[in-house]
């Protein structure tokens, strides 16, 4: 092999090593945040995407610096199992709830949020006590649609900062610990 066909069979392979590194491929149905020297610069959705290996990063969702998936941007399911909550008159309720959420601003959402599940859990469980703790336990029980749609405003507007949106709350049980008397 001559010392010309030696450079451009490496120059080919350099070529061919930055392209492959360049390429992206993001699953359906999801997104990843390019960063452009460390800082937000777009968020780019499924499919093929060219970044500069050199300049830019794609990173998926982090939740440790050893753990990366990609961001889900559908609905995700999160489960409350039964949950006892006191009420305003001292009564307790057992409540277990299923939360349908979705990252609403991607960028937003990859930098705001360490562990997300355990946010919307915490944030979750604080609005259902709060309003459990504003209405009696039989108010709460006649009126649970009024109070399902309360819960689901206020995690809404408290996980709008965070790229969050709540779909869908619903209570799968709503029952008094005791029996209320008649």
């Amino acid at each position: 092999m001559t010392p010309l066909a030696s450079i451009l069979l490496a120059l080919l392979f350099v070529v061919a090593a930055v392209v492959a590194a360049a390429i992206v491929d993001v699953p359906g149905n999801s997104a990843m945040v390019v960063e452009r020297r460390g800082r937000f610069h777009r968020v780019i959705g499924a499919g093929l995407h060219l970044v500069w290996p050199t300049r830019e990063a794609a990173r998926a969702w982090r939740f440790d610096d050893r753990t990366r998936i990609t961001v889900r941007l559908s609905g995700a399911e999160l489960v409350l199992a039964d949950t006892r909550l006191a009420c305003r008159d001292g009564r307790e309720v057992t409540i277990a709830a299923e939360l349908i959420w979705r990252f609403r601003d991607v960028a937003r959402a990859a930098y705001a949020v360490d562990d997300t599940p355990r946010r919307l859990r915490k944030a979750l469980l604080a609005r259902l006590a709060q309003a459990a703790q504003e209405r009696e336990a039989e108010e709460l029980l006649t009126h649970e649609q009024e109070y399902v749609s309360r819960v689901a405003e206020a995690l809404n507007e408290e996980l709008a900062p965070d790229g969050l949106e709540v779909q869908k709350l619903s209570l799968s049980r709503l029952a008094p610990v005791k029996p209320l008397a008649k």
